[in-house]
């Protein structure tokens, strides 16, 4: 069982407990706030090169789903009954990656005989966003943004008709954010929480060691990768 699948069980029984407290005003929105989220993301890895003979960078594009787990700290204020201001930040450790592998013939073109093995991972994303929002009673609907980073890890295996190499790289990248969520608290210490963000990572290059490539028409010699998800979550909250 993947980690959305095991944090589905205590969401259910949490949402279960909070359908049957009383419906009590739980007071402001205003302070401190700790908890932990769970969710999935479902994204897009898109590779580019630098150099002028190369395999076509479309044949390692790729979906990069995964799950992610993660710890936030932040803080609210409330203003003028129901405007709500605060910041968030948080850290998720990930399993976030796909193996693509392409074969092809001699000098970059079709057939067999050569096969670049292409790997990614992303293992831990962080945010730093702010959020505003709308607060009504034990009910905050909000809109989040700020920067966010990563860190890929990366891994080339080409086996060649004349040459083998492999090469390991990694890589912190940083990026922008957006999203919406729905925040409800079920005691004035505790609340759910769903959201979902829009992340792009900024373009990094990696100085590939695949040299040996170039024999058969696949240099790489100089990558960029680019990373694009959609993240949902759910996740509870204690407010001091």
């Amino acid at each position: 069982m993947n980690l959305l699948g095991k944090a589905c069980t205590p969401a259910a029984l949490l949402l279960m407990l909070a359908s049957g407290v009383s419906a009590a005003d739980p007071g402001t929105w205003t302070g401190f706030y700790a908890g932990a989220t769970v969710g999935g993301s479902f994204g897009r890895m898109d590779f580019s090169s630098e150099t002028a003979q190369t395999v076509s960078r479309s044949l390692f594009d790729h979906d990069a789903n995964g799950t992610l787990v993660g710890l936030q700290v932040g803080a609210n204020w409330q203003f003028r009954k129901h405007l709500v201001i605060g910041f968030e930040a948080d850290h998720s450790i990930a399993r976030i990656g796909e193996t693509v592998t392409q074969v092809f013939g001699p000098n970059g073109g079709p057939g067999t005989g050569n096969r670049i093995d292409v790997e990614t991972d992303v293992d831990y994303i962080q945010t730093i966003r702010g959020r505003i929002g709308y607060g009504a009673g034990r009910n905050l609907l909000f809109v989040t943004g700020g920067i966010t980073g990563m860190r890929h890890n990366g891994s080339s295996r080409a086996t060649l008709l004349s040459a083998f190499a492999a090469d390991t790289d990694t890589g912190f990248h940083t990026g922008s954010t957006v999203g919406i969520g729905y925040e409800r608290k079920f005691t004035d210490k505790l609340s759910l929480k769903a959201e979902y963000l829009w992340m792009m990572s900024g373009n990094n290059n990696y100085v590939s060691d695949l040299t040996a490539a170039a024999a058969e028409g696949g240099e790489v010699d100089l990558i960029g990768l680019e990373y694009r998800t959609n993240i949902v979550r759910f996740g509870v909250n204690f407010h001091f």
